[in-house]
Parts: C-alpha cells; sequence; structure tokens
C-alpha cells in the first residue's frame, strides 16, 4: 500500500471512529478511548489503516490477537486487559469478523472475560466520506498515550505496556537513520502481534 492511499484510508477511518459512532451529542468514541485492534497477522495493509486511523483520531489503539473460541483460556486474560482499559470498541476488517465466532442468529458472542463489544469493520466500502473541509487533529509527539501493547508472563497472565508518542516516533528516527542515513526515506514499525515495518521514500 503506497503512502498516499494508507492516509487517505486512514483519515476516513479517523473520520468514522469520531463522527459515526454513536451519536452527535453522545459520540461512542472520543479523543483519548481506548479500542480494540483485531486483525489477523496476514492483513498488515488493513492493520496498519486501523492503526494510523485510531492515531490521527487521537485515539488509542489496543492491538490483539483474533479471538478462536469464545472460551479460550488466553483470550479470557485479553478480555481482562480490553476491560482494564475501558474499550468498548473493536475494529477488525471484512474477512476478520466473517470468521469470528458466531451465534445461532449470526451474531458475535461475547468472548468470556471479554467487555461487550461493538465490532466495527474498517473496511473503506463500509465508511462514510469525511466532508472537504474536514481534516485530523495532528499532535505532537509529547508524552501521551500512543499505543497499548501486551506481553503474556510466565503464569499466563497479560500486562499492558504502554507506548508514549514521543517513545514511537524516536523509534521511527532511529529506524529512518539506519535506513543508510537516507533522509528521503521514511521507516515506520506497527507493534506487535502485528509486527510490520515498512519504509517509503518522499
Amino acid at each position: 500500500m503506497f503512502a498516499g492511499k494508507l492516509w487517505s484510508r486512514s483519515v476516513k477511518v479517523a473520520y468514522n471512529l469520531l463522527h459515526k459512532l454513536g451519536t452527535k451529542q453522545e459520540p461512542l468514541v472520543k479523543p483519548g478511548d481506548r479500542v480494540a485492534l483485531v486483525f489477523p497477522n496476514n492483513d498488515p495493509a488493513a492493520f496498519m489503516t486501523a492503526f494510523y486511523g485510531c492515531l490521527l483520531a487521537e485515539v488509542v489503539p489496543v492491538p490483539i490477537e483474533v479471538p478462536l473460541t469464545k472460551k479460550d483460556a488466553g483470550s479470557q486474560q485479553i478480555g481482562f486487559l480490553l476491560g482494564s482499559c475501558g474499550v468498548t470498541v473493536a475494529l477488525t476488517s471484512d474477512a476478520c469478523h466473517k470468521g469470528l465466532p458466531k451465534s445461532p442468529t449470526g451474531e458475535i458472542p461475547q468472548f468470556k472475560g471479554w467487555p461487550k463489544l461493538l465490532w466495527f469493520v474498517v473496511e473503506s466500502k463500509h465508511l462514510s466520506k469525511p466532508p472537504r473541509d474536514w481534516f485530523p487533529h495532528i499532535k505532537d509527539a509529547n508524552q501521551d498515550t500512543a499505543y497499548i501493547e501486551y506481553k503474556t508472563c510466565k503464569d499466563g497472565s497479560v500486562l499492558g505496556v504502554t507506548v508514549m508518542r514521543i517513545a514511537m516516533l524516536t523509534h521511527c528516527q532511529a529506524l529512518t537513520q539506519r535506513c543508510d542515513g537516507d533522509e528521503d526515506s521514511h521507516a515506520h514499525t506497527l507493534p506487535g502481534p502485528h509486527t510490520v515495518l515498512f519504509i517509503h521514500r518522499s
């Protein structure tokens, strides 16, 4: 995916997160809120779009593994993490949404130990186009939380790890400098479990 297409799709995700969930008086997602990103490892493009869309909306993404069964033990620990982060919305792709466990009525069940979630598919065909005069607010890198990843401890418990915006920028700058010192190349990484490195030239 080229940088221009990634930007336009991410802006679309940001607009829909802030303006199309809930009502105008009571939006479901506001800047500073946390949302889950549920994407398979073989779909980095959709994950990148959702991840950057969250950053543009000033929403904190919490990337997690795709739940395979309703009662998976590891999934229960992820549910505890989501609950402690106050997550109520999960972003996913069309293909991933179709592959999730379903109830007899076709709805995604509440996974054991998970908070109740609104599942939001971020494919372009499901999203409204932003008005021409709408642009995301681009924040300077600071001590605010950029995203939350997690690690699994030896006892099977899940520990959330907060990454600040300034730390994420510093990481990207270090990677860029490693690209043979080419200032026209920009390197970006996205957090595990969907670790991605991509480089583009200005």
